[in-house]
């Protein structure tokens, strides 16, 4: 299947967007609704959904994918409990519960799909019924005991902490009996109604539009037969976990050359039938091979190209391009305060050094985004305004100014806020004492270096002295362990979301969830999140008014400042005799074949 973002409201931890130069970036207009539609007319004609060639299909053959990073995959082989884009893009080919339509949303009432999902609003209800066809790739039948397991473990207290699993939170606790479970007051969720072995009854104690965008139930499911004995703090590191899992996708794992390769062989109990290339090997490409990696036909597919290599790519003739819409967004985030895991709650700290929403919004204002993605983006992408992404059309406001290149503006900000500059070109802070800001970014592309130094000098212009932590880029997964882990050493950092199907942002930013990385808490912010997770947010216009109010509430209190969002792009082999990326197609892998013994020079 193709590499889809899974369905649940705080996803992906990325190095997406995070200094516009990984997966999209950043515009070349100052007004960034105004570039978005001109770079979508122009892109999508070019570069279409679906591609085709020319041959006939050959037997046998591997299909070979690249994922470009230069960051090992960690191994957590399921799609709802890894929680980066490494391992999800690593295990996609094991995936495919929650089939999507058009708008991202997840097909109800869909009697094919691989569970078919009604929502009853009346009776705060999920009514999820599996298809017979769905099975395991051992020949089980997917079961409601698995889709029960699997809410059970994300509750698990004890898991939530072995594993640093930050997705329990959310919408998730709508589901009745959930938290009693959680709080080790019930030893089973009360909510989940087994109806039969093929249909389970999901009870909420309130309806919420994510409901009908996957942001309630995972978006994955384990075998519960496969994780019966082990005990909670063990699933992590445990085999079903990281070495043999269990598949309903079109693939299942044969063999792992750990953080480099999974090597996989096809599902004959597949739903759609067993897939046409019977080998499939997903590989981590090195940014620095990617380009010598497709010209010299190493791969079939790669996916997650830089932006920066766009150009080199294009050109490239045993190949051709689609791009998408991205689902993903950059970001620089403040960290102001922690995360107690045992209460599963945020502590805002007000006396953070970057508590103060007018340093913030002054340190957004200084960052020159459009110039930077203009110079290195290759067309790829646009400055974005929200942290609601284009994509979610009617909930996305493209009337947002967000934080363009405004020095002026941003020296205003902090000459009221009492940072006062002193003789040697800085800031003190409003003790008067001086300012120092940590700042911590990723290296995730031969530009990570010159972009970060390139805002280091932009705030510099406003008397920001910011200085990177350790005095150097950090790798993708020591980032975002010392970002989860709240390291003391961080006050910013440039970071990046994939956000899924679901645009619902209680996920990101919600006082009661592990990725509200900021750690801030606000009881504005919270009842713009509730009025978002209303069942009165069921009316389309209702909804569409809350979002609104919810961005610009967002951007006033510049809790993070949104820098980046555009587009995706796959390179293809000219051997694949058809790609098709559109939402709602019923394409995927299985159905993938190749033209030629091996990828075309």
């Amino acid at each position: 299947m193709k590499v889809k973002a899974i369905k649940t409201a705080a996803l992906m931890l990325s190095c997406v967007l995070a200094l516009t130069a990984c997966g999209s970036g950043g515009g070349s207009s100052n007004n960034s609704s105004d570039s978005g539609s001109n770079l979508k007319a122009e892109m999508e004609k070019k570069y279409p959904l679906v591609i085709d060639n020319e041959g006939k299909p050959v037997e046998g053959g591997v299909l070979k994918i690249g994922y470009v990073s230069d960051s090992p995959f960690k191994g957590v082989l399921n799609g709802y409990f890894s929680t980066d884009a490494n391992d999800f893009a690593m295990v996609s080919p094991m995936t495919g519960a929650f089939p999507t339509d058009s708008k991202y949303a997840t097909k109800l009432d869909d009697k094919n799909a691989p569970i078919d999902v009604h929502v009853d609003a009346q009776k705060n209800e999920i009514v999820l019924k599996i298809n017979p066809k769905f099975k395991w790739s051992n020949g089980d039948p997917v079961s409601s005991a698995d889709i029960v397991k699997t809410f059970e473990i994300s509750a698990n207290p004890q898991y939530i902490l072995a594993a640093q699993f930050p997705r329990f939170g959310g919408n998730m606790l709508l589901v009745k009996g959930i938290e009693d479970y959680n709080k080790g007051k019930a030893k089973t969720i009360s909510g989940l109604e087994v109806k039969s072995p093929s249909e389970v009854i999901v009870h909420l104690t309130k309806m919420t539009p994510s409901a009908k965008w996957g942001g309630v139930v995972p978006s994955e499911f384990i075998n519960a037969k496969q994780y019966a004995n082990i005990p909670m703090d063990k699933i992590q590191s445990s085999d079903p976990m990281r070495k043999d899992p269990l598949s309903y996708g079109p693939y299942v794992v044969k063999s792992i050359v750990p953080g480099e390769k999974i090597i996989y062989e096809a599902n004959k109990y597949y739903y759609k039938g067993e897939p046409k290339v019977k080998k499939l090997e997903i590989s981590i490409v090195p940014t620095s091979q990617q380009v010598a990696a497709m010209k010299a036909g190493k791969f079939d597919i790669l996916y997650s190209p830089q932006n920066n290599v766009f150009n080199q790519m294009k050109d490239l003739k045993n190949c051709k391009i689609s791009i998408k819409p991205a689902l993903s967004f950059g970001y620089l985030g403040f960290k102001m305060g922690k995360w107690d895991a045992k209460k599963g709650t945020v502590v805002y700290n007000p006396k953070a050094k970057m508590s103060d929403p007018n340093l913030r919004k002054a340190m957004g204002y200084a960052m020159n985004v459009d110039q930077v993605a203009e110079k290195f983006m290759n067309g790829l992408a646009y400055r974005l305004n929200s942290t609601i992404i284009p994509p979610f059309k009617g909930l996305y406001d493209p009337s947002l100014k967000g934080f363009p290149l405004d020095i002026e503006k941003a020296n205003k900000l902090l000459d009221e806020a009492g940072y006062k500059m002193g003789k040697d070109g800085y800031r003190t802070d409003k003790d008067g004492k001086p300012l120092v800001i940590n700042f911590a970014a990723m290296k995730n592309s031969a530009l990570s270096q010159p972009i970060t130094e390139n805002y280091i000098q932009q705030w510099k212009k406003i008397g920001l002295n910011v200085k990177l932590v350790n005095g150097r880029l950090l790798e993708f997964n020591d980032f975002y362990n010392r970002i989860q882990n709240d390291s003391p050493d961080i006050d910013i950092f440039l970071a990046g979301w994939s956000t899924g199907t679901d645009p619902n942002p209680t996920g990101f930013y919600g006082p009661h969830e592990a990725f509200n990385f900021e750690r801030y808490e606000n009881p504005k912010l919270t009842k713009a999140l509730d009025a978002i997770n209303s069942p009165e947010s069921l009316d389309d216009k209702v909804m569409a008014e809350n979002y609104k109010k919810f961005q610009e509430l967002f951007n006033d209190l510049a809790i993070c400042i949104p820098t980046t969002t555009g587009y995706d792009y796959v390179v293809i082999n000219n051997r694949v005799k058809h790609y098709d990326q559109r939402n709602d197609t019923d394409w995927d892998l299985s159905k993938l074949e190749l033209t030629a013994a091996n990828p075309i020079q």
